[in-house]
C-alpha cells in the first residue's frame, strides 16, 4: 500500500492509504461512503473469448451496490506465467468518449456527468441511439430529432460531436462502434437491480461491461 500511495503522490494526487478486514465488496462500498468519494475504480481482465463469467463477480457487485459511478478499466493478460502481466487498453482513457442513449433517466444522468469529463481532457464525443429492427418510422423520426437536440447540446458543452443513428441489438451495436472509431472510454447509465435481486442491472450496460475491450465508465 505503501508503493501504491508514493506512486499517485508522484504524479500528484493527494493520497490515502487504508487496510479494512472484512467481505471485499462490502468495505469497499462502506469506505467509499466514509470517504464521501466521487468514483470507484476497479479492474477487469479477460483472458480469452469465453472469458469469465462476469454474473457474481467482485467488478459486478461494486457496481450493483456502488452509491457513485464506477470506472471499470479493462485488461488483457499478456501471459499466463505466474509473474501475469497486464496491459491497459488505453493508455489516455479520457479523450474520445463513447455516449448510447435511450433517453431514459439513466443516460440523462450520464449526460449531466459529460461537462466534468472535459475537465479531465475529454474533447470528443460520439453519441449513439440503436434502434431495434423493426421500428416505427415515426419512433425513428422521433429518435432522429432527439439526437439533432443532443448534438447541439453537447456541442454547446464545448465537445467536438458525433451522432449516430444505428439499427440492430444494442449492446453489439455499441461494442462494435467503440472498436471502429477506437474511443477512449464508454460511458453507460445502469437502471439498478432488476427483477432478480442481485443479479440484473441493466442488460444492455452488463454486456457492454463484460464483453467491450474498452474502459466503461458505469453510472447510477
Amino acid at each position: 500500500m505503501d508503493s501504491y500511495k508514493d506512486y499517485l503522490e508522484s504524479h500528484n494526487i493527494k493520497a490515502k492509504q487504508k487496510v479494512v478486514v472484512g467481505s471485499v465488496v462490502s468495505e469497499i462500498i462502506k469506505t467509499s461512503k466514509i470517504e464521501d468519494v466521487s468514483l470507484i475504480v476497479a479492474g477487469r481482465q479477460r483472458r480469452d473469448i469465453i472469458g469469465e463469467l462476469f454474473i457474481g463477480s467482485t467488478t459486478d457487485r461494486i457496481i450493483r451496490q456502488s452509491p457513485v459511478p464506477v470506472l471499470v478499466a479493462k485488461f488483457r493478460i499478456l501471459s499466463e506465467e505466474p509473474s501475469e502481466k497486464a496491459e491497459r487498453y488505453c493508455a489516455e482513457m479520457f479523450k474520445k468518449v463513447l455516449y448510447p442513449t435511450d433517453w431514459s433517466s439513466c443516460a440523462e444522468k450520464v449526460k449531466e456527468l459529460l461537462p466534468s469529463l472535459k475537465a479531465v481532457g475529454v474533447s470528443e464525443i460520439i453519441a449513439v441511439h440503436v434502434i431495434e429492427p423493426r421500428t416505427p418510422l415515426k419512433e425513428s423520426e422521433s429518435s432522429s430529432y432527439h439526437m439533432e437536440v443532443l448534438g447541439k447540446e453537447l456541442k454547446e458543452m464545448g465537445f467536438s460531436v458525433k451522432t449516430l443513428l444505428i439499427e440492430g441489438k444494442p449492446y453489439e451495436e455499441i461494442i462494435q462502434l467503440a472498436m471502429d472509431e477506437d474511443v477512449s472510454l464508454i460511458t453507460m447509465g445502469t437502471h439498478g437491480l432488476g427483477k432478480i435481486p442481485g443479479i440484473l442491472w441493466g442488460s444492455v450496460s452488463q454486456r457492454v461491461v463484460e464483453y467491450c475491450e474498452k474502459p466503461v465508465l458505469v453510472v447510477r
